[in-house]
């Protein structure tokens, strides 16, 4: 469930955004992602492109490979000894 970050109330799906009994409302973008951050004063957030870029060269060293394996892995052995309905 998600909360409304304005009065916390809860958001509700409704078309293509989620929208509170305030009627504050949080659109659903094109790539199926919800913007729930609030403009800050400075007319700033999220990620700079010097946060992107840095974020893009850590993930390409493949630190997170083991994990990813380990988790895919997990899943994979899951699935296989599922049991029929």
């Amino acid at each position: 469930m998600y909360i409304c970050p304005k009065c916390a109330s809860p958001l509700r799906l409704c078309n293509k955004q989620f929208v509170c009994d305030s009627n504050h409302s949080f659109d659903i973008s094109s790539k199926g992602y919800v913007n729930l951050l609030l403009g800050s004063k400075s007319g700033v957030h999220g990620d700079n492109k010097e946060m992107v870029t840095a974020r893009r060269e850590f993930l390409s060293k493949g630190l997170y490979s083991p994990i990813i394996d380990k988790v895919a892995n997990i899943i994979k052995d899951k699935s296989h000894t599922k049991t029929p309905h």
